[in-house]
């Protein structure tokens, strides 16, 4: 089974979260301060092709339409792309507004298969969750509008799969139980069974989405309907992966992957990824307001490419690097979190692979390692 890792491009594209290459980026905290040393100062991303050959570059991601439709994303050659459709975003914002950012105000599944087509791989149907943004339940209305999207979809796909174009569409299934899940299969495979060469499915396992038992739920329906192409949307924590790498072998998988934009997210919070002594696991650390604990660790302590350019900038521009918290350090922040997120996850994955895999997964989930296979057998 191969397993694939795909870090979420940050929804807010800047001279500091890049969406893709960065090679012509800059930092700096304005483009009015054309003088400022902050605004020379090249800082690149994992996505640089200048980097290939070292451990820090990682050319796979997630992108998602509603936030990047809008945007000229240049993505490396080699990259293999999950396109996201924004289903997530459409529980926040509805499917039109008549107000707000051009990307806010209107999705169209036509559309949304159409970007996708143009810069993905691979893309999800535009599906509508099952609870609304406070966590309630509104199963038969998304499933509904779900059905009505890939209905007005299907057409544009299959012209494009006429004109023998690469892009390939993946269904969607949510669900709490085997019931659910069926449910949710059942109709949407009735439209279109998403079962052709290099199609798929992709679940969000529930709840929540890096939970072990949740996501061993989910195996258990996938080997029960035998699919072998699979996609877990946001669970990328330990416990979840190595459940993935460990049962999917055993659920028929041949393929599968997990997203996360956490890497970023936590720079923007100004914390950090730690790795474990094992190298199966991370910690965090976290500064505020005048504190310097995580820009003193990556500094002194962090032997990752980032930190090694990291030490290179204080000795060119100390000013930058030895003052306040400025936008240069949330950008060292994600890179650093980024390098760690991926070497974690050929952790588990080369590990998952040695000659005992059920010793990983029992020391990964501890006292939920029961309950987790259990769950996979339906128990």
């Amino acid at each position: 089974m191969k397993f694939l890792f795909l870090p979420a491009l940050s929804n807010s594209v800047s001279r500091w979260n890049p969406g893709g290459i960065a090679s012509a980026q800059y930092a700096g905290p304005t483009p009015r301060r054309t003088n400022s040393v902050l605004q020379k100062l090249r800082v690149p991303n994992w996505m640089d092709e200048e980097l290939k050959g070292t451990s820090a570059y990682y050319p796979h991601t997630l992108s998602t339409y509603y936030y990047f439709r809008h945007k000229a994303l240049k993505l490396p050659e080699d990259a293999y792309v999950f396109g996201d459709s924004g289903g997530f975003s459409i529980i926040r914002y509805g499917m039109s507004r008549p107000d707000g950012a051009a990307h806010q105000r209107c999705l169209d599944p036509v559309d949304v298969l159409q970007w996708q087509a143009s810069q993905c791989d691979v893309g999800a149907v535009l599906d509508v969750p099952p609870v609304d943004r406070w966590g309630q339940r509104m199963w038969e209305e998304a499933l509904s509008t779900t059905l009505k999207n890939i209905k007005r979809a299907l057409p544009r796909y299959e012209a494009l799969r006429q004109d023998k174009h690469a892009f390939r569409w993946w269904g969607v299934v949510h669900g709490w139980t085997q019931e659910d899940l069926e449910t949710w299969w059942h109709r949407v495979s009735a439209i279109y069974p998403f079962a052709g060469e290099s199609e798929g499915w992709v679940f969000k396992a529930r709840d929540s989405s890096s939970n072990p038992l949740a996501v061993s739920r989910c195996l258990r329906f996938i080997r029960r309907r035998r699919l072998t192409r699979i996609h877990f949307l946001a669970a990328a924590a330990p416990g979840a992966v190595v459940t993935m790498l460990v049962l999917g072998p055993r659920a028929g998988i041949h393929f599968i992957s997990s997203d996360a934009e956490s890497g970023g997210k936590l720079a923007r919070n100004r914390k950090i990824i730690i790795p474990t002594q094992d190298g199966l696991s991370n910690t965090y650390l976290a500064e505020r307001g005048e504190g310097r604990e995580v820009r003193d660790y990556l500094f002194r302590q962090c032997a990752c490419l980032s930190c090694e350019q990291l030490r290179e900038d204080a000795e060119r521009w100390p000013d930058v690097v030895g003052g306040e918290y400025n936008e240069y350090w949330t950008h060292r922040f994600a890179f650093h979190n980024q390098i760690a997120y991926c070497q974690l996850m050929l952790n588990l994955e080369r590990e998952a692979k040695s000659s005992n895999p059920d010793v990983l997964l029992r020391d990964v989930l501890g006292s939920s390692y029961g309950a987790t296979l259990r769950a996979f057998g339906g128990s």
